[in-house]
């Protein structure tokens, strides 16, 4: 299981991709706030993700996960 924290990557403006490798990942909210930069969050052996409303600065989660096909993605 990962916890990916509120805050985690704050203000990280050149951070441009990331990968979480974890069956079950739990995303907080304004994890990726600031981050001008985001493009791709590659979750490729995910099975349940948890987002929640504000985890990708207000924006949906679909414009950055990238997931294995059957990947149940929950929004909170």
């Amino acid at each position: 299981f990962l916890k990916v924290d509120v805050f985690c990557f704050y203000k990280t403006y050149k951070l441009d991709t990331v990968k979480f490798d974890s069956k079950k990942i739990t995303i907080n909210n304004r994890c990726f706030e600031k981050c001008s930069s985001l493009k791709k969050v590659n979750c490729p052996s995910s099975e349940t993700i948890k987002c929640y409303a504000r985890s990708f600065n207000n924006s949906s989660f679909e414009k950055y996960l990238t997931t294995k096909e059957g990947t149940n993605i929950t929004k909170w």
